[in-house]
């Protein structure tokens, strides 16, 4: 048995083989072996076979390293598996915030509410939250922004964007991009249509400047709406 027949099974989500094939590996050397399991443990991650990396863990988890095992969950995120997530998280192995950082932020990118699920509690930063949200908006996904408002992050904190050099919000990131839903989203849910960026611009003041046209419509109507609202208030208190 050789390396390619252990990454041909697990590519392949062939879980006898590969648990043979894996124990005659770890029988003659395992860490000379290491390389090809994890390389395996990859192709099992991004094929999508949960059992396979359920079977890799408990047999040779011993092998991988710290660095490896960061980079399977952040792979776990870019591929959407939920099941070799789950693996992954449920050890005992403790991940570097870098690590979790970037694996919830692929998995904002995606939309991928299950894998964010699983990741959240392991943020101890609640920066590393507000950027993940900041993400979600950017790229229309709603559903990751549900998720993370429900765990109690805050609409209007702002994550400092090094492409821009400025501080933005979740809004301002979907006025930027023109995500109208994910403006109507978090206009719902209390965002600050007021709050401005660093360089002193308003999520309005962004969607004009990209030119999304329906972005900004959807901006400038809720102000309308929210000056009217308050005038009348006002008027009403007198």
């Amino acid at each position: 048995m050789s390396d390619n027949d252990l990454f041909g099974a697990a590519q392949r989500g062939d879980r006898d083989a590969l648990r043979q094939i894996l124990w005659q590996l770890l029988q003659k050397d395992a860490f000379a072996s290491c390389s090809a399991i994890e390389s395996a443990l990859e192709v099992a991650i991004w094929n999508d076979h949960g059992d396979i990396v359920r079977e890799m863990m408990r047999l040779a988890g011993h092998v991988c390293t710290y660095v490896t095992r960061g980079r399977h969950l952040i792979l776990t995120a870019r591929r959407g598996s939920t099941a070799a997530a789950y693996v992954l998280c449920s050890g005992r192995t403790s991940f570097h915030w870098r690590f979790i950082q970037t694996a919830l932020v692929w998995a904002a990118v995606n939309g991928d509410v299950a894998t964010a699920a699983l990741l959240i509690p392991f943020v101890t930063r609640s920066d590393l939250l507000t950027s993940a949200m900041s993400v979600a908006a950017k790229y229309g996904q709603t559903r990751t922004i549900r998720k993370l408002i429900g765990c109690r992050v805050d609409v209007n904190s702002q994550v400092f964007c090094k492409w821009k050099q400025t501080a933005l919000t979740a809004l301002h990131s979907a006025a930027r991009s023109g995500q109208t839903k994910v403006l109507k989203q978090l206009l719902h849910f209390k965002a600050d249509n007021h709050k401005r960026t660093a360089r002193g611009h308003t999520a309005l003041d962004l969607a004009n400047e990209e030119g999304h046209v329906a972005a900004a419509a959807v901006l400038r109507r809720f102000a309308e709406k929210d000056t009217h609202t308050h005038t009348h208030t006002h008027t009403h208190k007198k």
